[in-house]
């Protein structure tokens, strides 16, 4: 109707097209159809445009209004980037509008700011989401200084968005303070509407509780989580349909504090606690909820493995095993890490149980999906391919496969050499460690030259890490010496052999005098080597 209306007189009805698009752009967005809305808001701001070029006094607050609705919409369909140049231009309007009157303009400032500030942080740019939502706060503290009342939830938004940024950003300790006034405020909300207000509270004290933790203050945040559950099991007995999911979360998060606090004990009650909600949400929609069911279950399995519950983990991995089988039945793409991670940390507990054999044949599968994977994306899992050859070769080494674990060792350098290349700083000590790994190998095959010349190309690696940081790596240098030494003189080679545990000698000397309790024994080995590679080299020489 409204188009008839605008083709016969496009001057009179034109505004009421406008506003009809909105409203419809509006219930879209409120239904969560927010890529359908997107499309009718850059219609609607299409006529603005228009009516603005008309009469800019009258049309410009409603360009303003329509801009944020379309950056709010096409932030909600994950459409970042374009979100952010739309609000841009909002509050470029806004400031405009602010100017002229500054009573009734200054709150949608305020708003736009405050949601640009949340595009930019999902956007993972959070330095300038801080910038952006410390001009919010600041709006919003003026406008609460004019109608507490009416404007004191909006200080509490900007303040929880503030926090959140400067979580992202690493600067925890601002975060924790603002995310405390935050939380400060909230309580008076509560006070003031429990029903509405009592869901925030929540979400923002487990937005404190994640600081405390990234902030490695695990006993305040476990304070924190603990609040935060009693909370959340209120709202679990007003609405169990749309509360239990919360709850969820809540617990997992308390879980994870614990863990890292050393309270391996009472995380595993609490992870048993989240399983069993999640067994419940998993009755509700399983296509849903099973990844969360998956998750809460390796981390029951992290914990135990951690007290050194072995057995007790290892049941608890192969259950999330067969789930993760499941979803990666459902969307191979997606799900195929999470399996492989589930039976690494299988493999690496059968390991720590001492079950060699069983951890091989596990360790074997992780190799052929992390070959997938690095057919998939190299870059990003190549690493994961090492790290996973690397475990299986210690395991063979442990039933005494040496050769199977030479080979498999020769594998994992040579993936560590790529990497080096790729980023020397980070993976060099990662390439030692296989070197040595693969020396260690050698070594135990019997191949003494060529576990030599592994070890003196430790040796060379280490040398580099000690001048980045000798205290790090000068025992490690030590024990390879002493390692070389040894091998050395396997090898017949009894004159260099001498000469480099003279050189383990020393440098134990030296980490002896700084602890002797912890390097005696190691400079007395030595010793006792150079001592035996001194009569050797004699004999040999008679």
């Amino acid at each position: 109707m409204h188009l008839k209306l605008v083709e016969s007189d496009r001057q009179t009805y034109l505004p009421g097209l406008g506003m009809s698009l909105d409203n419809l752009g509006y219930n879209l967005g409120e239904a969560k159809r927010h890529s359908d809305a997107v499309v009718i808001y850059e219609e609607a701001i299409k006529i603005r445009r228009e009516l603005v070029e008309r009469d800019p006094q009258t049309h410009l607050p409603g360009l303003g209004l329509m801009l944020n609705h379309l950056g709010y919409n096409l932030g909600e369909a994950k459409r970042r980037s374009d979100a952010i140049v739309i609000l841009e231009e909002a509050i470029k309007i806004r400031r405009e509008l602010v100017e002229i009157n500054r009573e009734i303009h200054l709150p949608d400032l305020g708003n736009s700011l405050h949601r640009l500030g949340y595009d930019l942080q999902k956007a993972g740019r959070f330095s300038d989401a801080v910038t952006i939502t410390e001009e919010a706060v600041t709006i919003f503290r003026k406008l609460v200084e004019r109608d507490r009342q009416t404007y004191l939830s909006g200080l509490y938004h900007s303040l929880h968005n503030l926090g959140i940024g400067l979580r992202g950003a690493k600067r925890h300790s601002e975060a924790t303070g603002i995310l405390e006034e935050a939380i400060k405020i909230s309580r008076e909300l509560v006070e003031r509407d429990r029903q509405t207000y009592l869901p925030g509270l929540a979400i923002s004290l487990c937005n404190l509780g994640y600081t405390l933790g990234e902030a490695k203050r695990h006993n305040d945040a476990v304070v924190i989580y603990e609040e935060v559950i009693k909370i959340n099991r209120e709202l679990v007995e007003r609405d169990r349909q749309t509360y239990l999911p919360g709850l969820a979360l809540s617990v997992i998060n308390l879980g994870y504090t614990l863990r890292e606090a050393k309270r391996h004990n009472d995380a595993v009650v609490i992870f048993e606690e989240v399983i069993k909600i999640n067994r419940e949400l998993v009755e509700r929609d399983r296509q849903t909820y099973l990844p969360g069911l998956a998750l809460s279950v390796i981390n029951l399995g992290y914990t135990l493995r951690e007290a050194k519950r072995h057995n007790d983990a290892v049941v608890i991995f192969e259950e999330v095993i067969k789930i993760n089988r499941e979803l990666v039945e459902r969307d191979r793409q997606t799900y195929l890490p999470g399996l492989r991670d589930s039976l690494y940390n299988l493999g690496y507990t059968l390991g720590e149980a001492k079950r060699h054999n069983d951890a091989v044949v596990i360790y074997e599968e992780v190799i052929k999906i992390n070959r997938e994977l690095v057919e998939r994306d190299r870059q990003t899992y190549l690493l994961g391919l090492g790290d996973s050859l690397y475990s299986l070769g210690c395991n063979l080494e442990n039933v005494a496969r040496f050769d199977d674990a030479v080979a498999i060792a020769k594998e994992a350098v040579a993936i560590l050499r790529e990497l080096v290349e790729r980023d020397h700083q980070t993976y060099l000590p990662i390439l030692g460690n296989s070197l040595h790994n693969l020396g260690r190998n050698l070594e135990k095959a019997g191949r003494f030259d060529d576990a030599v010349v592994m070890y003196e190309e430790v040796i060379k690696i280490c040398r580099e890490l000690i001048e980045r940081d000798r205290e790090t790596y000068l025992p490690n240098l030590g024990n390879l010496l002493h390692r070389l030494g040894y091998d050395l003189a396997k090898a017949g080679r009894f004159g260099d052999a001498v000469a480099i545990t003279k050189e383990a000698v020393t440098v134990r000397r030296e980490l002896a005098q700084k602890d002797p309790a912890k390097h005696l024994s190691q400079l007395t080995l030595s010793l006792d080597n150079l001592a035996v590679h001194l009569r050797l080299q004699s004999g040999s020489t008679q």
